[in-house]
C-alpha cells in the first residue's frame, strides 16, 4: 500500500472534533481550564507520546481549555511498576513513579492497566485488582479525578504469528475487572475494548499494529477517535455527516455559522467546509461510488488516491471520519512537546544523573529543568493552535484509469 495512500485512510479515520453534542446514554467526562492530566500506563500510552494522536483529539475536542498533558506511560508496565525499577526492585520503581506523580500535581490521572498483567493468566485477576486499588489509594493523596482505561484487544496479524482468540478472551476477563473496578469507585471508565473488538476481524490490517500488539501511527489514529468518543460520552450519529455519493445534494449542517455543501458533478465530489467557529468536525462517508480511482484533495492539496470500494466499503467510516481538518502542524508541536518532556524526567543517562552512579555526573542533573521553558513555549502554541479558525474543502476527483 502507497504511502499516500496510507495518509489518506489516517485522515479520514483519525479524529471526532467538538460540537458533537453527547449520546444522552453515555456518561461523559469533562475537562477544565489548566487541568494538568498524568498519563500513567503501559505501551499504550508511552508510545502514544510518539505519534500525538491522542492528545491532539483531546485538545481539539475540548478547544476552550488550556489542558496540560505530562506522559508517564512505561513499555511492558504492570500495576506493580516492574518495568520502572530499571536498577532497582519494582517496589522501588513504583515509588518513584509515585513521587513523580505527585510531583506533578495532577488534576486528572488517566491509567492504563491490565493488558500486560492478562498475559499471567485468569488466574492472577484478583491480585491484579488487589494492587490496581493499592495504586488507586496510594494517588489518592493528589485529588485527582481518576479516568480507568481498558485495555485494547490484540489484532490478528497473520501467519506465522498465532490467532489472538483465546488470549483476548482472557485479555477480556481483565477488562471486565477494570470496569468493576471502576464502578466500585465510582470512577471514569473509557472502553476503548468494546468498539475494536466489535469490528476486530476487519481490523487484521497491518497498518493497524506493528505485529498484532503494538499501534502503527494509523493505529493511533483510529484509537485516538475511539478513545475522546468514549470519554466525553459522544454518539457518532451525532457527528455532522456529509454523504458521498451519486444522489447527493447541497446539505446544511446543524452547526451554527458552519455550512458544507456536497456536489455531485460527473464524478468529482466536493465538500466544503467554513469553519468560523473555534474548530469544528465534519464526517464524510461514501456510498455506491461508481468504478474506478479517486483522488482525494484538501485545499487543493493531494492527500492520496483510493479506489471507489476502497471508499466505499471502509470499516473505519463508522468510526467517525473527519474532513483532512489542517491539524499537522498541531500534532508535531504536541510530538515535539512531548519529547522534551521525556528528556526531562527520563533523560538517557539517567543512571548517572540520579541513581547509583550520581557521584560521577550529578552535578549536571540540574539541566534537565532547562526543558521546563521549552515545554511551556510549545504548550502555548499548541493552544494557539488548537482555537485556530480552519475554512477546509475536500474533494474526491474521480479519475479515469480502471479500478485495481
Amino acid at each position: 500500500m502507497s504511502k499516500s495512500l496510507r495518509s489518506v485512510i489516517l485522515a479520514f479515520a483519525v479524529l471526532t472534533l467538538c460540537h458533537t453534542r453527547q449520546a444522552e446514554s453515555a456518561p461523559s467526562f469533562q475537562f477544565v481550564d489548566s487541568d494538568r492530566v498524568v498519563l500513567l500506563g503501559d505501551t499504550f500510552f508511552e508510545r502514544a507520546q510518539r505519534y500525538g494522536w491522542l492528545e491532539t483529539a483531546l485538545q481539539l475536542r475540548f478547544p476552550k481549555e488550556n489542558i496540560h498533558f505530562r506522559n508517564l506511560g512505561w513499555s511492558g508496565d504492570t500495576v506493580f511498576a516492574e518495568s520502572r525499577g530499571i536498577f532497582d526492585p519494582p517496589a522501588k520503581g513504583y515509588a518513584r513513579m509515585l513521587e513523580q506523580v505527585r510531583d506533578l500535581k495532577p488534576t486528572v490521572i488517566m491509567l492504563n492497566y491490565g493488558g500486560n498483567e492478562a498475559f499471567n493468566g485468569p488466574e492472577y485477576i484478583d491480585t491484579f485488582v488487589k494492587q490496581y486499588g493499592q495504586l488507586l489509594d496510594d494517588l489518592a493523596s493528589t485529588q485527582a479525578r481518576m479516568v480507568l482505561v481498558s485495555p485494547l484487544p490484540l489484532f490478528n496479524a497473520g501467519a506465522p504469528l498465532p490467532k489472538p482468540d483465546k488470549h483476548n478472551a482472557i485479555r477480556k476477563r481483565f477488562v471486565n475487572a477494570v470496569q468493576q473496578l471502576a464502578r466500585e469507585r465510582s470512577l471514569h471508565y473509557v472502553d476503548i475494548w468494546s468498539p475494536v473488538e466489535q469490528k476486530l476481524e476487519q481490523f487484521t490490517s497491518p497498518l493497524m499494529t506493528d505485529e498484532g500488539v503494538h499501534l502503527t501511527n494509523f493505529g493511533y489514529g483510529v484509537v485516538s477517535t475511539i478513545f475522546v468518543r468514549a470519554l466525553a460520552g459522544d454518539s457518532i450519529e451525532a457527528t455532522p455527516n456529509v454523504a458521498l455519493g451519486p444522489t447527493v445534494a447541497t446539505t446544511e449542517a446543524p452547526i451554527r455559522q458552519d455550512h458544507y455543501t456536497v456536489r455531485d458533478s460527473s464524478r468529482t465530489l466536493q465538500a466544503s467546509l467554513q469553519a468560523r467557529s473555534q474548530a469544528a468536525g465534519i464526517r464524510i462517508s461514501a456510498s455506491q461510488l461508481k468504478a474506478g480511482a479517486y483522488e482525494i484533495r484538501s485545499n487543493n492539496s493531494l492527500q492520496g488516491v483510493m479506489s471507489g470500494s476502497q471508499l466505499t466499503n471502509s470499516a473505519l467510516s463508522e468510526f467517525g471520519s473527519v474532513a483532512m481538518l489542517d491539524v499537522e502542524e498541531l500534532r508535531q508541536t504536541i510530538v515535539e512537546k512531548n519529547e522534551m518532556y521525556f528528556y526531562r524526567w527520563r533523560p538517557q543517562n539517567v543512571t548517572y544523573l540520579f541513581l547509583f552512579r550520581k557521584h560521577e555526573q550529578g552535578n549536571n542533573a540540574k539541566e534537565v529543568d532547562e526543558f521546563l521553558p521549552i515545554i511551556s513555549r510549545l504548550e502555548e502554541r499548541i493552544f494557539e493552535l488548537k482555537r485556530k479558525p480552519r475554512t477546509i474543502t475536500v474533494n474526491i476527483v474521480g479519475k479515469t484509469d480502471p479500478e485495481n
